[in-house]
């Protein structure tokens, strides 16, 4: 199986599974959820591509800056949240 064969299959199992839990549970915790696992498929793209061609481009650093954005606000505001 392929590799982005294998990130489509993981990527859809994580939509449903998304979309069961959010019918029982709270959205905002289930949207950051997703959010990192939209972040950390892409990622994995990234990476698969990177390896095919064998060299590093303007996407990893793209990534790697999203990446950090998005563990930068999500640990601020699960600290702000836990103070309250």
């Amino acid at each position: 199986m392929s590799d982005v064969v294998f990130v489509a299959l993981i990527g859809g199992a994580v939509t449903v599974l998304t979309s069961i839990l959010s019918r029982l549970g709270n959205k905002k915790y289930l949207d950051k959820i997703a959010e990192g696992t939209k972040l950390g498929l892409e990622n994995d793209i990234v990476i698969f591509d990177a390896f095919r061609r064998n060299k590093i481009n303007g996407e990893s650093e793209q990534q790697e800056r999203k990446m950090r954005e998005y563990f930068l606000h999500t640990t601020t505001e699960s600290f702000y949240r836990t103070c309250k």
